[in-house]
């Protein structure tokens, strides 16, 4: 009886840790897309981005 309680008690802890967790990393990319989106420099990563047209890629 106590070890489903801790067996239970600790699956619950670690959805709620992975939740948080990808609750994070959401607002870390969402963040990173904001600043590319309203930056000064945005014009310097274009500038290193290649984009090739159909067929034409190297690789």
């Amino acid at each position: 009886m106590i070890k489903q309680h801790w067996v239970r008690c600790l699956k619950n802890s670690m959805c709620f840790f992975n939740f948080i967790c990808w609750l994070w990393w959401a607002f870390v990319l969402a963040f990173g897309i904001f600043l590319m989106m309203n930056s000064r420099f945005s014009s310097l990563i274009t500038a290193f981005w290649p984009i090739y047209p159909d067929g034409t890629r190297w690789w």
